[in-house]
């Protein structure tokens, strides 16, 4: 009797390092996975600032196109292709440098 209390013990103590290593195993994809996703917050974030500024760039080229054709009484186009209308009354925010004519 005390063989098959000792072969169990040994047999339950197996089975709990099988589950260790296991876990140990889950935890370290569990980390793997938490930094993949920090990578990707950091990357999305680094992308959206990027359009933003892409953006910011578009509306200000938009807006000296807009005062260049002003200046020389020419029709201007004003949306942009991503469907947006632009009213350049509503920017009141920009600094421009003296716009120079090549006449």
């Amino acid at each position: 009797m005390r063989c098959c209390l000792l072969f169990s013990f040994s047999k339950l103590l197996e089975q709990k390092e099988q589950l260790e290593q296991k876990h140990l195993h889950l935890l370290q994809i569990l980390d793997t996975e938490r930094q993949s996703k920090w990578q990707y917050v950091q990357q999305t974030e680094e992308l959206a600032a990027e359009v933003r500024k892409l953006k910011s760039e578009v509306i200000q080229f938009m807006f000296i196109h807009w005062v260049i054709c002003s200046r020389r009484n020419r029709s201007c186009v004003t949306s942009f292709s991503f469907g947006e209308k632009i009213n350049f009354k509503q920017i009141d925010s920009w600094t421009l440098l003296p716009l120079q004519d090549t006449h």
